[in-house]
């Protein structure tokens, strides 16, 4: 899990075992995406979602927790 002080992650240095982000694309809807759960996030508790570019992430972050997915809350919104 990525301790975030309310600050910008800048990629480039960025700690890869706790922040290795991977791009949302899969548009279902106009501006809503879809992130399809997979064998590499396995044994995960937590999912965090963050807005970003190539270079930083910003926004804080949104978890997704296991507890909520199994209990079918299984979506976040991000503004």
């Amino acid at each position: 899990m990525i301790i975030h002080s309310g600050q910008d992650i800048n990629l480039s240095n960025a700690n890869e075992t706790k922040c290795k982000p991977k791009l949302v694309n899969i548009e279902v809807q106009e501006n809503v995406y879809a992130y399809v759960i997979g064998f590499e996030d396995e044994g995960a508790t937590d999912l965090r979602f963050w807005r970003g570019d190539s270079n930083t992430l910003w926004n804080c972050s949104v978890v997704l927790n296991y507890e909520d997915y199994a209990n079918v809350l299984n979506c976040i919104k991000m503004y």
